[in-house]
């Protein structure tokens, strides 16, 4: 588990920095758009007014069609942008997941095995310390996503016409910040998976004692956990 979760972390890293990439590159999106108001509007305004000669015409509708064009690019790598992004933040929300789901399902699994073999209560409680110490850093993980997403919408002309440029600076600044502290949740994450996974091996082996101790020849199975299986004479019946 701890290779999947680390495999799985440098991937969405990877993704969120490459999309800010990405963004960097878009250009000046509400500046673009701007122009293309402004042009859309004068050339409305001149063939309200009447009287315009034909080679005046001729140039607004020239300087429209170009303006239009280069809006158009920004458009095309603003979307791409879009689209990487949200594959970006759905692997880095999955990463959290993966790791939620993992701390629900082993510190039980270490609890129920406490129980039923009566061991102390030190390694289920170590395992319910781990899980809780990992919660806050994979819902902060989402919480920032969020954060960028939402300051992403904000910047974006076609969503926030009139305030869309007051927000490039303020999400360019989120987006760094929140991948980093992005990062760091998902090292502090695998530090307590790998933690749990060494936990897990001392509830294996005590397991194994037990069971040497009582003459039992059921083998623990590597590949689950929490296998603790019955032995074969057992298992025949």
């Amino acid at each position: 588990m701890p290779r999947i979760f680390l495999t799985m972390s440098l991937l969405a890293f990877a993704m969120l920095l490459a999309n800010a990439a990405l963004g960097l590159r878009i250009g000046d999106f509400n500046g673009a758009a701007r122009n293309h108001r402004q042009a859309q509007a004068a050339l409305r305004a001149l063939e309200g007014k009447g009287g315009a000669s034909r080679r005046e015409r001729q140039a607004h509708i020239d300087r429209a069609a170009s303006v239009s064009d280069r809006l158009d690019k920004v458009k095309g790598r603003k979307m791409f942008h879009f689209l990487f992004g949200v594959a970006a933040v759905l692997m880095a929300v999955l990463v959290n997941s993966v790791s939620i789901t993992y701390f629900i399902g082993t510190t039980r699994w270490c609890r129920e095995v406490s129980d039923a073999y009566s061991f102390d209560g030190h390694l289920a409680s170590q395992s319910t310390r781990l899980k809780r110490t990992a919660f806050p850093w994979a819902l902060g993980g989402v919480l920032v996503l969020l954060g960028i997403v939402t300051t992403g919408a904000a910047c974006d002309p076609s969503a926030n016409l009139q305030r869309s440029a007051e927000w490039v600076t303020v999400h360019l600044a989120v987006a760094m910040v929140g991948t980093t502290l992005v990062a760091w949740s998902f090292l502090v994450q695998w530090g307590r998976i790998v933690a749990q996974q060494t936990l897990i091996g001392e509830v294996q082996k005590k397991v194994a004692d037990v069971r040497a101790a009582k003459g039992l020849d059921g083998e623990l199975r590597d590949d689950m956990p929490g296998d603790v299986a019955a032995p074969t004479s057992q298992r025949a019946e």
